[in-house]
């Protein structure tokens, strides 16, 4: 498994290249896409890779998978936007005005967490379920493939692909790639 941190840009000449090297030399058997990347999709990573690229899908979260922990999200923010209007007609020194102030912190601090929650840990949960899921059509024993996502989510995927005991490298195709890649097997 490569995992490939790519800002959401078009790619320059130099990441093509290296690019194409690393899909020549590992024989990747097929490449995944992060849905969060908008400007890179299947359409535009099969033009400028001319067929070197080998079947690419685009993987994410569902919108379903949101629906809990949005629904907790945005009932907290319903309550911030309560809580600030009665803060607005209160004496913010007073107890009561001391009193919304920390629970709107606090409530702050929550919707911070649920986020962090539903847009790193579950969303990379189910980014590398999908990716599985692909990987089940495949009848090849032993299976190199290449997921192209937001460098933000790297460390999250690649503990969670560690802990599946699957390998994993990640290259940065912005730098000169000048040792030859290592074939996972």
């Amino acid at each position: 498994m490569y995992l490939i941190p790519k800002p959401n840009e078009k790619f320059s000449e130099i990441e093509l290249n290296n690019l194409k090297s690393v899909l020549e030399q590992a024989k990747v058997t097929f490449a995944t896409v992060d849905k969060d990347l908008t400007e890179l999709n299947a359409i535009s990573l099969m033009k400028p890779l001319e067929g070197n690229l080998p079947l690419l899908y685009e993987v994410g979260m569902p919108l379903f998978a949101k629906g809990y922990l949005q629904e907790e999200i945005d009932r907290r923010k319903d309550q911030i936007m309560e809580l600030e209007e009665e803060l607005m007609d209160t004496d913010k020194n007073s107890f009561k005005g001391q009193n919304l102030e920390s629970w709107i912190a606090y409530l702050k601090d929550e919707i911070k967490e649920l986020e962090k929650k539903l847009n790193y840990h579950l969303r990379n949960q189910w980014v590398v379920k999908k990716i599985l899921d692909i990987v089940k059509n495949f009848n090849e024993e032993n299976q190199v493939l290449m997921h192209f996502t937001p460098k933000k989510f790297i460390p999250g995927l690649k503990k969670i692909f560690d802990d599946l005991d699957i390998p994993v490298e990640i290259i940065d195709i912005t730098k000169q790639i000048l040792s030859p890649i290592q074939i996972m097997n």
